[in-house]
Parts: C-alpha cells; sequence; structure tokens
C-alpha cells in the first residue's frame, strides 16, 4: 500500500526549481498525512516524497550551493523515500 493516496487533494506540493546536475526542482508541505513531506524531481524524470523531513532540512537543500550533495547528506541517507 502506498503511504500517500492518489485520490487525495490536500497532498499537492508547490514545486521550486533548483539549479543541479541531479535534481530539477523540490518541495515541501508542513502536513501530509499528518507529517511533513519533501517532494524531489529529478532530472531524469523520477519523483520521490521523503515524509518527515522538516522545514529547515528542505530550506537547506533547497538553498545549497550543492543540491544533490545536501539532499544525499540530509535527506536520502536519513529518511525512507517512496518513488511516486
Amino acid at each position: 500500500m502506498s503511504y500517500f493516496g492518489d485520490d487525495e487533494e490536500d497532498d499537492e506540493i508547490a514545486m521550486t526549481p533548483v539549479a543541479s546536475s541531479n535534481v530539477s526542482a523540490v518541495g515541501w508541505k508542513g502536513s501530509i498525512a499528518g507529517e511533513p513531506v519533501m517532494r524531489v524531481e529529478f532530472l531524469d524524470g523520477r519523483v520521490y516524497r521523503y515524509p518527515g523531513v522538516p522545514q529547515s532540512v528542505f530550506q537547506r537543500v533547497r538553498d545549497a550551493a550543492s543540491v544533490g550533495r545536501e539532499l544525499r547528506k540530509l535527506v536520502i541517507d536519513t529518511y525512507p523515500g517512496e518513488e511516486e
């Protein structure tokens, strides 16, 4: 069973384009299914959601000189992701 239901209207996450060789955009929402969620769109078309990521971590990734490096260090290696 997917953590994120396709029929939920409140799971829309606004995305922000980023300058990266691997990531095209990132987004964050304060509550989906009761917890914060970060969404990441990769240049190859894959999209992942990471439940539990605090806004401060999202902001650090979004604003990083190397988005991919910060994403790996702060999110991918710490929070379980689910491909959409």
